[in-house]
């Protein structure tokens, strides 16, 4: 998770050039958008947020309790402050904002990015400002193509022999079915976004 929340700072220090001094950001959460927009307002009003301050309302989609609205500062050392799970929405959200931001500033200057879906402003984005390009590249494209669920066999022989749960048996979870399926879908993905770059050579 520490490469996400380095170069998930990287681009926010890129994007925020009004601003001085850390990268900071405050986290309004709510369970809907109209909670969290409204937990960011509330935030503004009584001044926990300044009109200039980089801030960002999130809907949390889970059944869990939504985090605690905060600012928080990113960087490794403060990685142990997030879970994953808030991590995770958290670059989603941030990258949705990046590819707005792209799609804007080459509108401005006359540039037509319509071909491009948001997957490749996103990679056009890295390719322009990553201090790490491959390593950004591979983990845009494990994220994009996550691990499928599947049921280890019992004790035997092969580690793909599917058990003998119902999903396993329709192939649902079922190694040795799911597995050549999440390969092809990623090579697809390579081949779609990335055809040069040698990622996972």
């Amino acid at each position: 998770m520490s490469a996400n929340l380095a170069s998930l700072e990287r681009r926010l220090r890129k994007l925020e050039e009004c601003r001085t001094g850390s990268a900071a950001i405050y986290l309004a959460w709510g369970i809907t958008r109209a909670k969290a927009n409204g937990a960011l307002q509330h935030a503004r009003d009584i001044g926990t947020v300044a009109p200039r301050d980089e801030a960002v309302a999130l809907v949390w989609p889970d059944d869990t309790p939504a985090p605690l609205s905060r600012w928080v500062l990113l960087g490794r050392k403060h990685e142990e402050k997030f879970a994953d799970r808030e991590l995770e929405i958290l670059i989603e959200t941030f990258e949705i904002e990046a590819v707005r931001r792209e799609r804007a500033a080459a509108a401005a200057k006359g540039e037509d990015l319509s071909d491009l879906d948001d997957t490749d402003v996103r990679i056009r984005i890295m390719r322009r400002e990553s201090r790490d390009l491959t390593g950004d590249l591979r983990m845009l494209a494990i994220r994009k193509n996550p691990h499928v669920k599947t049921h280890w066999a019992a004790p035997g022989t092969g580690l793909v022999r599917a058990c003998e749960c119902p999903t396993c048996l329709t192939g649902e979870t079922a190694p040795h079915v799911q597995y050549p399926i999440h390969r092809a879908k990623f090579q697809a993905w390579l081949d779609r976004y990335v055809p040069n770059d040698g990622l996972f050579a």
